[in-house]
């Protein structure tokens, strides 16, 4: 008994597949490969977009923190710094290097209230005067933001 799908063949020869039916739906294979092929590079694309993405906010975030660090470290040189010296070199820039990262720190003083020049010699307890120090650190080989910080120092 011969398979219904195989035509007659002579002796020696193999046999030919009779053409499929109506209605089969075997070439939908490729498509459907190709198909599926492209919904897996967008994902992919979408993913890696996402992941690289999340690798730049981290670096920004990383650089942030430093300068941020950099930036409390500065006012806390500024406190610990003699009044005289302070007042002395109101404005200062220099820079700072924390691992591979370099800052730029621009510290300026000015007083409160505005009006003042400078520390009074006699204490005056209607009108208090202070020191206003502003400190200003922002990464030097990148595009990320400036980190700014005030403190107040009695006078």
């Amino acid at each position: 008994m011969r398979s219904r799908h195989f035509a007659r063949t002579r002796r020696g020869a193999s046999p030919r597949r009779r053409r499929p039916a109506s209605g089969d739906d075997s070439g939908f294979i490729l498509i459907e490969a190709v198909v599926s092929s492209i919904l897996f590079l967008i994902v992919a694309a979408a993913a890696s977009a996402a992941v690289i993405i999340g690798i730049q906010s981290n670096g920004a975030t990383s650089s942030r923190v430093g300068a941020s660090n950099v930036a409390q470290q500065a006012i806390q040189q500024a406190v610990g710094t003699p009044r005289a010296s302070l007042t002395a070199a109101p404005n200062a820039t220099t820079t700072v290097t924390v691992g591979n990262q370099t800052y730029r720190v621009a510290r300026s003083i000015s007083y409160a209230p505005a009006t003042s020049t400078g520390c009074p010699t006699a204490v005056n307890t209607s009108t208090p005067q202070v020191i206003v120090v502003h400190v200003s650190v922002a990464p030097v080989a990148s595009s990320s933001r400036s980190v700014q910080m005030d403190t107040v120092i009695a006078c």
